[in-house]
Order: C-alpha cells, then sequence, then structure tokens
C-alpha cells in the first residue's frame, strides 16, 4: 500500500475511533462494552469515508486500571477469498474522568468524562512512517469528553521527508485543533499545513507540485438531511504546479469562504473567492475575485437526489433503467421545484491592461415534462436569466501575449497581439454578439416569459446558438523584417 494512502488512512482512522468512542462511560465495568460499540460506530464512518476499501476496525486488546486503561483497535483489510491483512493498529490511552491527571497537572480543574490520546503502533506496514517522522508520533489524536456531551481536541501529523531518485516528498506537518460532541453533529475546526512538495520523475520529465500556508477553518452543524451549514474558509498561500512541457502555473493569496443557513425546509448561501495573483510560465496574468450567492435549494428533495447519484453505475451506455429513471426525474423535479436560484454578484478577472467582469442571475423551474425536444425543455428549465460580460480590449491583447513561447516585451509580438485582439474584437461587433462601451465590449442576455433578448435585441435561440458556433479568425501573420543583406 503506498504511503500517502496508508497515512490517510492513518488519520481517517484515529478521527473515526476518537468521534465514535465520544459515547462510551470509561468507568465500572462498562468500558469494554462501549469501546466495542465505538469500534462498530467507527467501523460505519470508515464505510463512509472509504467505501471503495474492504476495511474492518476491531477492539482486540483491553488493559483495564483503575485511572487508566489502554485499548488497542486493529484496522484491517479483508479482501474476498483471502485472510485479512491488518494495515494498522491504533492504541488509545484512556484518563479516566472526572479529574484526569493530565489536566490536573496544567490545573485544568473541570471535571470531564476522560482524557483519550490515539496513537498508532509501530508494526511491519508503519515502520517506515516512524522513520520519515524521525522518532515523532507519526500521527496523534487528542480527544477530551466532557459530559456536556462536547469532545475537545487536535490532530498532529508529523512532519515527513522522503528522498528517493524517482521522486521527493516533504511536508512540514498539519496541526488541527477541534470541537465537536458525541454524535457528530456539530464541528469547530480550525487546521493548518506550512508547506509540502512533491517532485516525482515522469518519462517526459520532472513534475512538481508545491503548496505554502494552507488552512482550513469552520464552525458548522449537520442539519436533519445531512447538509453541514455555517461558515467556513479555505487559505492558500501559495501553490505551484509544473509538468514537464507544459508552462508551470503558480497561485498566490487563494481564499474561499462559504456560508450555508436555513429557514424551513430552504437552503440559501453566499460563495466568495478571491486570488491574489495569477502567474503563468514566471509572467503575471492578473488577479480575480468573486461575489455570489444562492436560495431556494430544497433540503430533504437535494438530500435524495444526491444519494441517489451516488448510487448510480458510472457505466451509463445502456441507459437508465424506466423505474430509476422515473425516479431520477422525480427527485429532480421536487428540487427545480423550489425554483433554485444562483446569483453571481460580480466575477472579476484583473490583468495588467484591463479589468472584467461577469454578473449573472439564474433561476430554474420545474418543466411540466421532460418529454421534450431539448429546446423546449431547456426554456421550460429556465424560468429566468439576466447576465451581462464586460471584457477591456486591453485584457484581449494580454490574452493574446500569454499563448505558450510569447515574447511579451518585443514590439513585433505586441503589434501581432494587439491585431489579433482587433481582429477578435471585430468579428464580436459585426456578428452582434458584443457591443462597444468606450474601451469596454459589452455583451448582455435576458431571458425571461419566453423571451431571449441578445443585447437588447431579441433573437431566437437557434440564432444564437449560430453566432456562437462560428469560426474564430486566424491569427494574423507576423509581421515580417527586412531581408538580410547578402
Amino acid at each position: 500500500m503506498k504511503k500517502p494512502l496508508l497515512t490517510t488512512l492513518a488519520g481517517v482512522a484515529l478521527v473515526a475511533v476518537g468521534t465514535a468512542v465520544g459515547g462510551a462511560w470509561y468507568t465500572g465495568t462498562r468500558l469494554e462494552g462501549e469501546l466495542r460499540q465505538a469500534a462498530s460506530q467507527a467501523q460505519m464512518a470508515l464505510q463512509a469515508q472509504l467505501p471503495e476499501y474492504p476495511l474492518h476496525l476491531q477492539l482486540v486488546e483491553l488493559q483495564r486500571g483503575i485511572f487508566s486503561s489502554t485499548a488497542t483497535f486493529s484496522l484491517n483489510v479483508q479482501a474476498e477469498d483471502r485472510p485479512p491483512v491488518e494495515v494498522l493498529r491504533v492504541l488509545d490511552d484512556i484518563q479516566h474522568g472526572p479529574f484526569p491527571l493530565t489536566r490536573l497537572k496544567s490545573l485544568q480543574l473541570a471535571p470531564v468524562m476522560a482524557v483519550n490520546r490515539f496513537t498508532l503502533a509501530r508494526t511491519p506496514i508503519t515502520a517506515d512512517l516512524f522513520t520519515l517522522a524521525k522518532g515523532a508520533e507519526p500521527v496523534r489524536l487528542d480527544a477530551t469528553l466532557g459530559y456536556n456531551r462536547t469532545v475537545d481536541g487536535g490532530l498532529t501529523l508529523a512532519a515527513l521527508h522522503l528522498d528517493q531518485p524517482q521522486g521527493a516528498v516533504a511536508f512540514s506537518g498539519l496541526n488541527a485543533t477541534f470541537r465537536t460532541d458525541m454524535e457528530a453533529s456539530r464541528l469547530r475546526l480550525d487546521s493548518t499545513v506550512g508547506q509540502f512538495s512533491l517532485n516525482v520523475r515522469t518519462p517526459d520529465g520532472w513534475a512538481k507540485l508545491e503548496t505554502e500556508g494552507f488552512g482550513l477553518t469552520g464552525d458548522n452543524r449537520r442539519n436533519a438531511d445531512g447538509f453541514w451549514l455555517g461558515p467556513g474558509q479555505l487559505r492558500l498561500g501559495r501553490l505551484l504546479l509544473a509538468m514537464p512541457g507544459k508552462p508551470a502555473v503558480e497561485v498566490r493569496d487563494l481564499q474561499l469562504q462559504g456560508d450555508t443557513q436555513q429557514q424551513g425546509q430552504q437552503l440559501a448561501g453566499t460563495l466568495n473567492a478571491s486570488l491574489g495573483r495569477l502567474d503563468i510560465a514566471g509572467k503575471t496574468l492578473g488577479k480575480a475575485t468573486l461575489s455570489s450567492h444562492y436560495s431556494n435549494l430544497d433540503s430533504p428533495a437535494l438530500a435524495q437526489l444526491n444519494a441517489l447519484l451516488q448510487h448510480l453505475p458510472l457505466d451509463t451506455e445502456q441507459g437508465l433503467d424506466p423505474t430509476t429513471q422515473a425516479t431520477l426525474q422525480q427527485h429532480l423535479g421536487d428540487v427545480l421545484a423550489a425554483r433554485p436560484q444562483l446569483v453571481v454578484d460580480d466575477l472579476r478577472l484583473d490583468t495588467p491592461s484591463g479589468s472584467n467582469h461577469l454578473r449573472l442571475d439564474l433561476s430554474l423551474a420545474k418543466p411540466a415534462t421532460y418529454d421534450l425536444p431539448p429546446e423546449q425543455l431547456a426554456a421550460q428549465l429556465l424560468a429566468g436569466l439576466d447576465a451581462r460580460l464586460s471584457v477591456a480590449r486591453g485584457s484581449l491583447v494580454d490574452g493574446v501575449l500569454f499563448q505558450p513561447g510569447a515574447q511579451r516585451t518585443q514590439p513585433a509580438m505586441q503589434q501581432q497581439a494587439q491585431a489579433t485582439a482587433e481582429a477578435l474584437a471585430g468579428i464580436g461587433l459585426n456578428s452582434g454578439l458584443l457591443k462597444a462601451e468606450g474601451e469596454d465590449l459589452v455583451a448582455t442576455l435576458n431571458y425571461s416569459a419566453g423571451r431571449l433578448m441578445l443585447n437588447g435585441q431579441e433573437v431566437p435561440p437557434e440564432q444564437l446558438l449560430a453566432l456562437l458556433e462560428r469560426p474564430q479568425p486566424a491569427a494574423p501573420a507576423k509581421p515580417q523584417g527586412k531581408a538580410p543583406k547578402r
């Protein structure tokens, strides 16, 4: 089994065990029964997170004491017609409440149910992880279980370094703190990863992936349909991807922020994003921001549709059977009946020579029937559309200059890019797809009550499709210099 997968299994296993053990009462004779029940719950969590792997988790040993106990869990791979193979062995050091010794030493005098520390045991399979961690615990999960059914703790992944002829991995480690409850219905999370790099030798050369400053935070609760509500944020200071024969792509200062709320059965929320800088082949293309929101998502209907989609066969060449097709249309109709809406308040891309914007307001509706030609079905699905695209002429030039191998500083290349951009703008203006507003090229598209309006003029849908399918003009020939003297 590959080490990245092994590390992932270790983290998932420890988190699953740590959350499920939250229901145990760590005093008296109930300890063993509660731990076995916890192992069963953790087994279900593993199957939900990694359904493609035949994993089995069980309690294999319990050493019970008066003030502390040690439990050992084993994670096995149980393939068909083969004996089980142990993948991981997890140790749970349990300090009994109400006053565990660890908390007393740090003067934390509030009574708690127990303090747990989950670690990996060294086995032939995990021995390399301990070597890469240079003596540190590769994975550790600490969890304090309160009498108010809260679980406070932290997850630590040790720094790892692997250097071999075919590739190298460097990982600065992960630190995460969390607060949840014994039913895992709430989660407050704050996690950070300093640096990660991966270099792999391929037949075409070296491939590289580097990240810096990754962080994930959230304060969420799960609703009755399994959707997480509340705010969350992802941060990434830097990402570099370099593939052999391709221009390197570098992203800096990426942030994603989302917040989902529920009123009645309807979900609504916001999704905002910002990108501080995008570089291609060492040249800055620009920066971007997104501000958007959505509403009218029926939570029960969306959960039913999502559950059905997860079990649909991937190979659909023969199509769905009539019963599944009818069920899919019913669940999709229930979602569309709420008239879901997506609004892009502003999607902005700033290049060195201009600013570009997209605004969109899209509403969907339930069609009277799905047995319609595609054009008529689309007309019934689309309850409303209001879109506006604004492109700066200077950004067209920037886009042409970012083609592979372009030399931006050469006057001849700049002239060629200017000519190509003007040709593209001319095609859009002459066809009616675009209109000029100062130095910007603008397109508006509106649909309501069966009428499609392009730049204020009503157009049949088939005419719009014909305009969009027109071929792009060929790039102008490169300016020719003077012939060299013989």
